[in-house]
């Protein structure tokens, strides 16, 4: 779920969409590769992304992200990738001023939603009858949040590549850059160089009445970790070099000279950062993080009973009661004798 995307620079591109916006877009795999829309156009009758989804004022379907065919070396891992994405124009306010982007999610059965607002005003509204032709599902399963700058050839550049440049490396850093790498690069993108974007505050927060929503990792309905244990193959590269799902979390060790080099509280010991207690990470710079609710126990070792069904408990004790029937009468005519 990509709460925003921002395409910047200028200019007019298909169906009227001017540049800057962004896109708030709903990714979801495995996709399908009919029935798909023209990139660059609306859809058509038949076409998915027609059924349910809602659009605030001056928000309009994003035709220049229907997704895309993933390819990789065998067919087996090759796939189509759908999303479901809106867009918003930007002004220069949204570049120099704080503002309110947020999103909704709604796992609640029969009530699942995705909602998109910018400052509390309705950008994007997708309910699950608009996955219908997609054959995708509402996303329920647990999640963590990203917050990053990236970078894209494929998202703001120059398209199609300019005259006399072929656009096969990127790169306006440095103090000799090289031409032939400069000239595919988005006009103003260097001077913006290096760049960073203020966060002044992030909530999160659940309805206190709704018990399909729940915070971790791993929760008593969506088991990720028992799930990922299962199916280890799934989880990494192995393409890559890649053996095992998640590396082990380093704790320190990156080099260094000085404290100040390492995280908070955290010091410089033979060259090498040792962190401070909550800290983690080869530089001690990120938070040693957990979940406050444990969903998952460990299972105890112990007896029980023998599983008897029903049926046969009936058949025991029919049989137990003719037994102690015949006993009483056999007793009774050798008391007679």
């Amino acid at each position: 779920i990509d709460l925003l995307e921002a395409m910047p620079g200028s200019g007019t591109l298909g169906y009227g969409l001017k540049k800057p916006y962004y896109s708030a877009s709903y990714q979801v795999a495995p996709g399908k590769a009919h029935d798909r829309p023209i990139e660059g156009k609306k859809p058509n009758k038949g076409q998915w992304y027609e059924k349910g989804l809602e659009y605030g004022d001056n928000t309009s379907v994003n035709a220049f992200f229907y997704g895309e065919e993933l390819k990789h070396k065998t067919n087996r891992d090759t796939y189509v990738a759908d999303a479901v994405s809106a867009n918003k124009p930007l002004d220069d306010t949204h570049f120099d001023d704080f503002h309110n982007y947020r999103l909704e999610w709604s796992t609640a059965k029969g009530n699942e939603s995705l909602t998109w607002f910018l400052d509390d005003e309705l950008v994007f509204h997708m309910p699950p009858e608009a996955l219908e032709l997609t054959g995708a599902k509402m996303p329920d399963e647990p999640m963590h949040i990203l917050l990053n700058t990236a970078v894209s050839s494929t998202w703001g550049f120059p398209a199609p590549c300019p005259p006399g440049c072929d656009c096969t490396c990127y790169d306006c850093q440095g103090d000799l850059p090289d031409p032939a790498c400069a000239c595919g690069m988005p006009e103003g993108l260097c001077a913006n160089l290096p760049a960073s974007y203020e966060i002044d505050s992030v909530r999160i927060y659940q309805r206190a009445d709704d018990p399909s929503q729940k915070v971790g990792c791993s929760t008593d309905t969506r088991p990720t970790r028992k799930f990922i244990e299962g199916h280890k193959h799934r989880y990494f590269d192995a393409y890559g070099g890649e053996t095992q799902p998640l590396k082990p979390q380093e704790i320190g060790g990156a080099a260094c000279t000085r404290d100040d080099h390492c995280g908070p509280a955290s010091k410089c010991a033979k060259k090498r950062c040792a962190c401070a207690h909550g800290w983690t990470g080869p530089h001690c710079r990120a938070a040693a993080a957990f979940d406050d609710g444990t969903w998952e126990t460990t299972p105890s070792l112990g007896f029980a009973l023998p599983f008897v069904p029903g049926s046969l408990q009936r058949c025991v004790v029919l049989l137990a009661s003719m037994l102690c029937a015949v006993f009483v009468v056999h007793r009774r005519q050798r008391h007679l004798k």
